[in-house]
């Protein structure tokens, strides 16, 4: 039968009037903190406060308005498909609360997730396998790769999350389940998960810009991402694996594809010298993707031993220091680098680009920075060197090409990764942010 659930922000630590009725529960609206045994955790401190200050409630059919003093956002849903209802609900805890008091035939399996719960603080927990949508498939997540951006997260410096959450963006599996009206896959599909969704009706998206778009969703950040055993995505956002490739070296084309997108941005042609400032994990992608385009790929960190991987990839390097700027003149003779490629995020680097790149030449910003961080540029070297600065966000349309790239052998890149068990995720995220340095590249490993 039909049901919905509402709920209403807590403004007073008073009881209010549908708390109340809460002591006297109705036939037709049962408190979903009693229904089928369901324990859920009240908030301490403050007689009658409502869970993490919301008041939930199960509705019936029967009941044709929410009870005085309940918001009007009832979400209505079918049981047995709760999993679209609670992914429409924007509080994650929403759906913490709704879980736990299910019963273990409504919910269904659970599976182990590394849940951020907040910044600097990440622990393994269960949780419902979640269930396809129309459109939608299940993924057996295989392995997900850590990225800078999961680092943001778990520090709490990335502008766009909201806890807690369970990250990671960069995720190769198998097709487990498929949801009604998709066509093309088969379960056991093997199968690689664009991260990113657009809307499809905002201008980015009308120009075929969806990586920008002004609704974008990111698995991984604004709904459950790889640090599982399971995830839904849409069917779009799925590609099939290449037979040569492993599940590892899979994993690798989300990066790769930002590597793409940002030389597509900097529009790099063959025998360019191509300047890229960082060699994290994707300032190591953008050197494997600009040296397949022919260019010759100087690669600034610094940290050696960062530098020390990217020689490994082919790269020319140079110590970040003093030194950088005379440096680049003299291998450009006085006229900078052509294309100058942003990857660290520090605000310093990002101005510096100014200097380094060559009159005429592009500048493309890849490196994320906190929101409200600014940059100043000096105002006249817009006109006098008339340079092209662009932005660069993840990707769009290019997991074809990385994951051709990745198949024909041509990206190292996988080669300095380090392979670790799911359940490990809270120590490697910890090390991470203790050390950035410590780790070319963390690799999330289900071996359930």
């Amino acid at each position: 039968s039909a049901f919905s659930i509402e709920c209403q922000p807590a403004v007073a630590s008073r009881p209010c009037k549908a708390e109340e009725e809460d002591r006297a529960p109705s036939k037709s609206r049962v408190p979903l903190k009693q229904r089928a045994g369901g324990q859920v955790p009240l908030k301490k401190g403050g007689k009658g406060r409502r869970p993490w200050g919301l008041s939930w409630h199960i509705r019936t059919p029967e009941v044709k308005q929410p009870p005085r003093g309940f918001c009007e956002t009832a979400v209505p849903f079918v049981k047995g498909d709760f999993d679209a209802a609670l992914r429409t609900r924007t509080s994650p805890k929403f759906q913490v609360i709704f879980a736990q008091a299910l019963s273990e035939e409504e919910r269904g399996p659970l599976m182990q997730a590394a849940v951020i719960q907040t910044p600097l603080q990440m622990q393994m927990e269960s949780r419902p396998v979640p269930r396809p949508c129309p459109g939608e498939v299940l993924v057996r997540v295989k392995v997900t790769g850590v990225c800078a951006g999961d680092l943001y997260i778990y520090q709490g410096k990335n502008p766009y999350a909201s806890y807690p959450i369970i990250g990671g963006h960069e995720i190769a599996g198998v097709v487990e389940m498929i949801g009604p009206g998709v066509a093309g896959l088969d379960a056991g599909t093997r199968v690689v998960v664009e991260p990113f969704m657009g809307c499809g009706s905002c201008y980015p998206c009308r120009i075929g810009r969806s990586n920008c778009c002004a609704k974008l969703q990111i698995i991984g950040v604004h709904r459950p991402g790889g640090f599982a055993e399971f995830l839904t995505a849409p069917s779009r956002n799925i590609h099939p694996i290449p037979e040569a490739l492993s599940f590892s070296a899979a994993s690798f084309a989300e990066p790769v594809a930002i590597g793409v997108q940002a030389c597509r941005r900097g529009e790099l042609a063959a025998g360019e010298y191509v300047l890229i400032l960082g060699c994290g994990p994707i300032g190591l992608a953008l050197i494997e993707v600009a040296r397949q385009r022919g260019a010759r790929v100087v690669a600034a960190d610094i940290r050696p031993s960062r530098l020390e991987i990217a020689r490994q990839l082919g790269a020319e390097t140079l110590l970040a220091d003093a030194q950088l700027l005379p440096t680049v003149l003299e291998h450009t003779r006085g006229e900078g680098a052509p294309v100058v490629i942003e990857a660290t995020g520090n605000t310093k680097a990002i101005e510096q680009t100014v200097e380094l790149v060559a009159s005429g030449g592009r500048i493309v910003i890849v490196g994320l920075i906190k929101k409200g961080v600014g940059v100043t540029f000096p105002g006249l070297d817009f006109t006098r060197k008339e340079m092209t600065i662009a932005g660069s966000r993840a990707s769009v349309n290019c997991f074809p090409e990385s994951l051709k790239l990745l198949a024909s052998g041509a990206i190292q890149y996988p080669k300095v990764a380090t392979e670790f068990s799911l359940s490990e995720a809270p120590q490697v995220l910890a090390q991470l942010d203790r050390d950035p340095a410590s780790l070319h590249k963390g690799l999330l490993v289900v071996t359930k």
